[in-house]
């Protein structure tokens, strides 16, 4: 998720003209943002099971896909007004690094790895 800000700060510094554009570079960006996004995805859909357990992994699946696109259906309607788009870059941004940043405090109780370990002695 930090590399993911990274490069989403690299995207919103070269629409900016801070960075001089290059198509190459704009396509790495994007390919660095497309990576570093969708790659943490599993997890986070695996500690959203981890910490809801004993709730059914289904349903804390359907809970995080409704929130996502209810949130993702806010954003579209916001950029639909007067506002312009280049904002949008921008708060995807913030948003990326201040997830980040609330990570750190998440602290997963791995219960059902325990019942799992109970159920299946591991040989040492």
């Amino acid at each position: 998720m930090a590399l993911a800000s990274v490069s989403i700060l690299m995207m919103c510094l070269i629409f900016a003209k801070v960075i001089q554009f290059h198509t190459v570079l704009l396509c790495i960006v994007f390919g660095m943002t497309g990576f570093f996004i969708n790659g943490s995805l599993p997890f986070f859909f695996e500690l959203g099971a981890e910490i809801a357990y004993p709730v059914a992994e289904g349903i804390t699946s359907s809970v995080t896909k409704f929130t996502d696109y209810f949130l993702q259906g806010l954003f579209l309607i916001v950029s639909m007004g007067h506002f312009g788009a280049k904002w949008m870059t921008w708060v995807t941004m913030v948003t990326c690094a201040v997830t980040t940043l609330l990570l750190f405090f998440v602290q997963a109780k791995y219960n059902r790895l325990l019942l799992d370990k109970k159920k299946t002695v591991l040989p040492d």
